[in-house]
């Protein structure tokens, strides 16, 4: 009966009900208890019946009630994965729509959970502990078809989108996972291209969406500076240089510059870490630390050629147009520039240095 009321209903006009029904504590659960036809037929049904996930904010208040000890957001993002573990992901490729669909109204229901609810705060309490354990992330993994980099970034999009107001990364155990578990970066890698071929810089940083830097391209670009940087790690040189790098050598070699023009035009846009909001300050610490990995590895190894191949052109002049100090007095003038320069981000570690004038 409550099916064919929302079959009735415009997509429009389904989710208010939809949230509702699937709010309540445990529901998801008792749909999927047994083989038993009706609850199957139900959830057949139900699945069928869901529009789109609905635009950020709203339904707020609904999802705050308390309801049996949490919140009606909590019940709900609860729901929707025994749902998807216990009905959806065993379907397989018959409910990959299917499975697309219910994803996004799950990063929407993790993104509505109130700051400050034990499961925003404290994972381990409850569904949040269920959607990061290892076991789940690598079943959804591999319930999605890896050879489509879209499949899994709508899996990456679960785990980096923010819950309880925090900037979205996910728990170690998660993005160890989907680093070692999954061809993420290496699949994610072509979609850069428009990116790496966006001509400057400061054009890069508006198709990032500044100053949020929330965008589709501003998600992939973080993701894979994450894993890739997590690859790298405990690779030797002798597998970094060869086949058990994901990315070709010619594609690091493309990457690299990109990367370090990329990290430096950030970093000197926006030098205050604090002063950005929570996507753009993950974004860039990702950015800056696989910048950080690549620098290190070409200093064993060359990545580049070229003796001057990491200076970045325009830091010449930042350092030209530094005050000067004068480090033989105590004095105002000294203080003054002191001053004037700005602390250094231990983050971030972009520190550029013009090379020394040949002697002789």
């Amino acid at each position: 009966l409550c099916c064919a009321g929302l079959e009735a209903c415009s997509w429009q006009d389904r989710r208010h009900p939809l949230v509702c029904l699937l709010s309540v504590p445990r529901l998801g659960a008792v749909l999927c208890e047994g083989a038993a036809a009706p609850p199957q037929e139900c959830l057949r049904r139900l699945v069928g019946v869901f529009p789109g996930a609905p635009d950020a904010g709203a339904f707020d208040a609904l999802l705050a009630e308390p309801l049996e000890r949490r919140c009606r957001g909590a019940w709900l993002l609860s729901n929707f994965i025994t749902v998807l573990e216990r009905y959806l992901m065993p379907s397989g490729e018959s409910a990959a729509k299917a499975i697309a669909l219910w994803l996004s109204w799950m990063c929407w229901a993790k993104d509505r959970l109130p700051a400050g609810a034990p499961d925003a705060a404290a994972p381990a309490a409850g569904p949040l502990q269920r959607l990061h354990s290892a076991a789940f992330v690598r079943a959804l993994v591999a319930t999605v078809d890896t050879r489509d980099p879209e499949g899994l970034l709508s899996v990456c999009q679960l785990y980096f989108s923010a819950a309880g107001g925090g900037d979205g990364e996910p728990p170690a155990e998660v993005l160890h996972t989907l680093a070692f578990a999954t061809p993420l970066a290496e699949r994610l890698f072509p979609t850069l291209a428009g990116l790496l071929q966006g001509g400057s810089m400061e054009a890069v940083l508006t198709r990032l969406g500044p100053p949020a830097f929330a965008t589709p391209e501003a998600m992939r670009l973080r993701i894979f500076c994450a894993m890739y940087a997590l690859q790298m790690q405990p690779m030797y040189d002798y597998e970094f240089f060869g086949s058990a790098n994901p990315l070709r050598l010619e594609d690091v070699q493309a990457l690299t510059p990109f990367l370090n023009r990329l990290a430096y035009h950030f970093v000197t846009s926006m030098p205050s870490r604090a002063a950005l909001e929570p996507p753009a300050r993950a974004l860039r610490s990702s950015l800056t630390s696989l910048v950080c990995l690549l620098y290190n590895r070409h200093c064993r190894r060359p990545i580049l050629t070229g003796e001057n191949a990491w200076i970045i052109p325009e830091s010449r002049l930042l350092i030209r147009r530094a005050p000067v100090v004068d480090l033989g007095a105590d004095g105002p003038a000294s203080e003054a520039g002191d001053a004037a320069m700005p602390a250094a981000d231990d983050d971030d570690q972009m520190d550029v240095e013009e090379p020394a004038a040949p002697s002789g």
